[in-house]
């Protein structure tokens, strides 16, 4: 048996529990390793996710087709002949036993399996639990993984995120052109994966190409830079000055709301904001001014503490230093 008819034919309870382990040493090797020994591993996880990720796609993509397979769409088809009566449908029928009759000749003289890309029908027809659940799986592991394959590894992962999604909204097209029901559990799942790719495309984009443009949809989750601050001083009649500061933006994950859920029990959700710290402020003169605690939201106005004890109202601007 090749490959292919390898890879198509993998069981899917032994795939499963091989991703669920590779997930599992995945996290625990984000959460509690460093240095060389997270690059090994990460590296090793990835080299198999990305061979268990080709099985998937041949398995999703590939028809491998036996005598006894072959034999039963014939007998199939030939019931369905004979309930037939629109003529175009005979004939259409006649040709698919002629094309399957010619299939099963080849197989009996080479004694080979038959494999092809299966049609648009058999994809809205495959098992998204099967054969799509696998895939997402892989690509959440790889997410992070192929991080450790710069220059290349995020581009493969862009790429991959990309066709995926492009695939997906072809099958939804598909199953919509076949007159599937539009709230059918396929649909659903496939619009989750889509969400899911575009999360995962952009987060990954960020972290190895983002820019730092406060506000920014692709701007980094950290990192330092120069931005124009207003500053007024609160003991001066509010006196302001438009003046270069060095800047730390960072992102924090905090608890947001709590609620109850279907079992009372109370769940609190979490939420990715965005921090900006004024480092240090530069004057014309030379003078700088110095801020140990001074953070606030992008938008925000507060009121911080020089090195001095002096209070300024500090609001940051969209103008960076050049």
């Amino acid at each position: 048996m090749n490959y292919t008819v390898l890879s198509v034919n993998l069981n899917s309870k032994m795939l499963f529990w091989i991703i669920g382990f590779l997930f599992f040493v995945d996290f625990l090797t984000l959460i509690f390793l460093s240095g060389n020994w997270i690059i090994i591993i990460e590296q090793l996880i990835t080299v198999i996710s990305f061979i268990l990720f080709i099985c998937c796609i041949l398995k999703l993509f590939i028809k491998v087709r036996s005598q006894d397979s072959i034999e039963s769409d014939i007998y199939t088809l030939k019931k369905q002949k004979k309930e037939a009566y629109h003529e175009k449908v005979i004939e259409k029928i006649e040709n698919e036993i002629i094309y399957q009759y010619k299939t099963l000749n080849k197989i009996k003289n080479k004694r080979l399996f038959i494999y092809s890309i299966k049609t648009k029908n058999e994809f809205i027809e495959t098992s998204y639990f099967e054969n799509y659940i696998p895939i997402i799986f892989i690509l959440s592991i790889l997410k992070n993984s192929l991080d450790f394959f710069k220059p290349y590894g995020p581009i493969i992962f862009l790429s991959t995120v990309i066709i995926s999604i492009l695939f997906c909204i072809s099958v939804i097209k598909w199953e919509k052109q076949n007159k599937v029901n539009e709230k059918s559990s396929s649909i659903v799942m496939l619009i989750i994966t889509i969400i899911l790719c575009f999360l995962w495309g952009k987060n990954s984009y960020i972290r190895n190409y983002g820019n730092e443009e406060l506000g920014s949809f692709f701007e980094k989750n950290e990192y330092y830079s120069k931005y124009f601050v207003v500053l007024e001083e609160t003991d001066n009649d509010f006196e302001s000055y438009n003046l270069p500061a060095d800047i730390h933006v960072s992102t924090k994950t905090e608890d947001s709301d709590s609620y109850y859920d279907y079992y009372g029990l109370e769940q609190t959700q979490t939420q990715d904001t965005k921090y900006i710290k004024i480092l240090k402020v530069y004057f014309p003169n030379g003078d700088t001014l110095i801020f140990s605690k001074c953070e606030f939201e992008f938008g925000d106005e507060v009121t911080c503490i020089d090195q001095k004890g002096k209070e300024w109202n500090v609001k940051i601007t969209r103008e960076k230093v050049k």
